[in-house]
This record gives structure tokens, sequence and C-alpha cells, in this order.
């Protein structure tokens, strides 16, 4: 795995896991599968935190239904 790829999924598991105990549930949409997998090892199974592969245009969320949106680093 690139060295890279490891230090950035670290620094995005770090704004995941604060905000789960303020909402019900967390979306963590990432369309890397490695940095999805580093992000799931360092935090473990919760069921308030779904892991979607994908980029966000294309979650097949529902309209509507979610209420706050953060991004970090999103390629626009």
């Amino acid at each position: 795995m690139n060295p890279m790829t490891r230090e950035k999924a670290l620094q995005y598991a770090k704004y995941r896991l604060p905000y789960s105990t303020e909402v019900g549930k967390i979306y963590a949409i990432e369309p890397e599968f490695e940095m999805r997998k580093i992000s799931h090892d360092l935090i473990g199974e919760r069921r308030d935190i779904v892991y979607i592969g994908g980029v966000a245009e294309n979650t097949k969320l529902l309209d509507q239904s979610i209420d706050l949106i953060v991004a970090a680093n999103a390629y626009l």
C-alpha cells in the first residue's frame, strides 16, 4: 500500500469519529477501496458508520435524507 494513501486515510478517520456521537448515522463515502478499508480497520465495526464505495453524485442515498455534508480534499 502507498504510504501516502495510508496517511491520508488516517487523517480522514479522525474527522469522522467525533461526529458519530452527535448524529444518528454517518455515511463515509470514498471511491478508493484502500481508503475505506483503512478507515474501517481503524474504527472497527460500528452501527452508526456506513461505508459507501463511490462518489457523492452516485451514492444511491435518497434526496433530502442527509442533514450535513463534510468534504475533505474532494475533487470538484
